[in-house]
């Protein structure tokens, strides 16, 4: 690898020289040739030989002393795509990745990667304390060829900082010999072919019916003297050829469009809570586009990136997205509660809670299964760059352990959850085993309504108990900037797990109940006073969570935490019961008018549908994040403005993705549910 470190070197001599290379007489060729010739007959040409020597005639030294001997056009490629230490090496510029494109669009060259660790305290995160710098090299060269030159690498970072070297060179992968990629092509061409099968069969239907209408005389007597049994075959017959006609249509995209942009909703519907997922949903797109970005390895000033939480006090609301998490779960949890106990008021308690399950396992499933298959076997042919080779070796869990999200167990196996299939899915199965959870609290709050608060109330405790303990004892950092010496990765194992994130789920039960309980009651009007007072407690609550550790900002350095130990722990552990609390007042005031502009907003008709695409986003919004990461050839400065763009085009691909998804899949497996299951 040192010896493409030398060529880049080489290649800033002749900065000028940046022109077309396509046509030899340009001018910037000749002058390209005129400085290097000398130079790489010293320096380039004897290390090529050394290897070719320690590695037994290697077909990769042959023929790069054959291209760098002969000259010409093809070395100048070499030399011109491979990457070159570049401006802003201080603003944390340590990816010099050359051009990707113009090596392998030439014939038998192709692109590696290597990446070396370097051992910065500053630097926490894998790829951000990674020098990368990518190499154009003839076809015969491996990368074990390329390892031979690693010990070069320490030649340009002073000191024991260079850690292990990793080199992936680039395939173009063909998908034509792909047999999972075939099947899959064929699962979802079936797919397509039965929703637009019936979207015809309805639009026929509709239309035979309204030419019957049309048809049927203002006044039509008809009598029979037939009698036949209920017990006939025919009826049978018949009965079996209606179900399955509604069966083929609740594929047809028209209905699965209109329960889709449907803005109607039932009486007894909590409005408020569209605005919230779906603001909540582009918080954590918000703060993925930025992590995700940042994990890559391509930004060209890092360095920035890491300072930028202090210099901007409004940037805490995309390092503190995770937060909206905790939303999540407090909205899971009220609608378990809420719906719930409506099911069991209809039925006087008794809720056949086998087929609930049932009911939310079929919901979730199959938009997950379609999704784990168009990952597993499509993704990893849709791009291609330096960094793609992340994405296909994320791919290669699925490979592993996609029985884990079926089972909804995936944030316990496999013990590096990060390394599992749809490694962000682990909200599904934490929020699986939380509504678990949830059903054994709804039956003692309606049977035995003490026991079910003590049992809120000491679930409670134990998850904010257990969370000071992790965070005391591992010391995990209170927030989690981009920039802490505590990696993210360290913490994510314990961060997924249904005991650190219960704390908002059972305040979200408790305040399902709270509205169950109140339901049918006439609520004394709250003094204006209290209302103004519970804002502002509220306000004050989620501002502090959100902007209260700004200061643990003012000075990065190895270790973003707040200084003091127990404010540290105190923050960690109750920061989801802070958020949550904040929450339930304004869910609680906007159910029963003392929102304001506030849940008129919130409550805007616009969010439903979004809000109805919020579960497919989420699923989706990560494999978009990272196509447009793992593509990027070129390292670029991370600026606002540009940020917005992305951003923006983020949320409109996911859920443009998502609407997709949830009208070949997700509603017509709801409309097949309310035909079959019955709670």
């Amino acid at each position: 690898m040192g010896m493409f470190i030398i060529l880049s070197i080489a290649c800033c001599l002749s900065s000028a020289a940046q022109a077309s290379l396509e046509n030899d007489d340009i001018v910037p060729s000749s002058i390209m040739m005129s400085f290097w010739d000398d130079w790489i007959r010293e320096n380039i040409l004897p290390p090529i030989r050394v290897g070719e020597a320690s590695s037994n005639g290697s077909q990769c030294f042959q023929e790069l002393e054959k291209i760098f001997t002969e000259g010409g056009k093809k070395r100048n490629i070499i030399v011109d795509a491979t990457g070159k230490p570049s401006s802003g090496i201080l603003e944390g510029n340590i990816a010099w990745l050359g051009d990707y494109r113009q090596c392998v669009d030439t014939t038998d060259l192709h692109y590696c990667l290597t990446t070396a660790q370097i051992r910065v305290q500053s630097v926490s995160h894998r790829q951000s304390g990674s020098l990368s710098v990518g190499v154009c090299l003839p076809e015969e060269c491996r990368e074990k060829d390329i390892f031979f030159f690693s010990r070069f690498i320490k030649n340009l970072v002073p000191g024991d900082l260079i850690g292990r070297v990793k080199v992936n060179c680039n395939e173009r992968m063909n998908p034509s010999g792909d047999s999972g990629f075939i099947c899959t092509m064929v699962v979802v061409s079936l797919l397509c072919l039965l929703c637009l099968s019936a979207t015809a069969y309805e639009s026929y239907q509709n239309h035979r019916n309204s030419l019957d209408e049309e048809r049927q005389p203002i006044l039509e007597v008809k009598t029979s003297k037939r009698t036949c049994s209920i017990n006939e075959s025919v009826n049978d017959k018949d009965l079996s050829a209606w179900t399955w006609r509604r069966c083929i249509l609740c594929f047809s995209l028209t209905r699965s469009v209109n329960q889709i942009t449907n803005t109607t909703s039932g009486k007894d519907d909590i409005q408020c809570l569209h605005g919230m997922r779906v603001i909540s949903m582009f918080w954590i797109i918000l703060g993925h586009s930025l992590s995700f970005q940042q994990k890559s390895g391509a930004l060209a000033d890092v360095l920035w990136v890491y300072s930028f939480p202090a210099k901007w006090f409004t940037s805490q609301v995309i390092f503190n997205s995770y937060v909206a998490l905790d939303t999540f779960f407090f909205l899971g949890g009220l609608l378990v509660a809420y719906t719930g106990f409506k099911y069991m008021s209809k039925s006087v308690g008794r809720v056949n809670w086998l087929v609930a399950i049932v009911h939310r396992y079929i919901r979730i499933t199959p938009a997950m299964a379609v999704v784990i298959l168009l990952y597993t076997f499509v993704y990893p042919y849709l791009g291609e760059g330096p960094f793609w080779y992340q994405r296909v070796e994320d791919v290669r869990g699925c490979y592993q352990w996609w029985w884990t999200n079926f089972l909804y167990i995936n944030n316990f196996v496999p013990s590096d959850t990060s390394s599992g299939c749809l490694s962000w899915s682990w909200y599904l199965a934490t929020d699986m085993q939380l509504f678990l959870l949830a059903i054994i609290l709804i039956v003692l709050l309606w049977w035995h309504p003490a026991i079910g608060i003590v049992s809120l109330a000491v679930l409670s405790l134990a998850s904010i108990t257990v969370r000071a303990v992790i965070f005391s004892e591992r010391g995990y950092a209170a927030t989690q900037p981009i920039n802490s010496a505590t990696d993210s990765t360290d913490m994510f194992p314990f961060s997924v797990k249904p005991y650190a994130c219960a704390t908002a789920y059972l305040v979200g039960i408790a305040a399902g109940y709270c509205l169950h309980v109140l339901k049918n009651k006439a609520l004394p009007r709250l003094h204006v006073v209290v209302v103004i007072l519970g804002w502002l407690s509220a306000f004050a609550m989620g501002m502090s969570i959100v902007y209260g550790l700004y200061g643990a900002f003012d000075h990065p350095g190895p270790k973003i935490v707040v200084q003091e130990k127990p404010l540290n722990v105190a923050y960690g552990c109750l920061k989801s019961l802070a958020w949550t609390l904040a929450l339930s007042w304004v869910v609680f005031t906007c159910h029963y008018g003392y929102g304001g502009v506030i849940n008129r907003f919130l409550s805007w008709s616009f969010w439903i549908p979004l809000s109805r695409l919020t579960f497919c986003a989420y699923l989706l919004h990560p494999a978009i994040i990272y196509l447009n990461t793992g593509t990027i050839s070129m390292s670029y400065n991370f600026n606002v403005i540009g940020q917005s763009f992305r951003f923006t085009g983020f949320v409109t691909i996911s859920y443009s993705a998502a609407f997709i998804l949830s009208s070949l899949i997700e509603m017509p497996i709801s409309s097949l549910q309310k035909m079959f299951l019955k709670r």
